[in-house]
């Protein structure tokens, strides 16, 4: 696995977590 393709995945986990989060607190 590709160390840009894991960097992209971590960013994508982020990104997930953070609307995830946003979601909950505007709710």
């Amino acid at each position: 696995m590709p160390s840009s393709c894991r960097l992209i995945f971590t960013l994508d986990i982020k990104i997930f977590f953070f609307i995830s989060l946003t979601c909950c607190l505007t709710t």
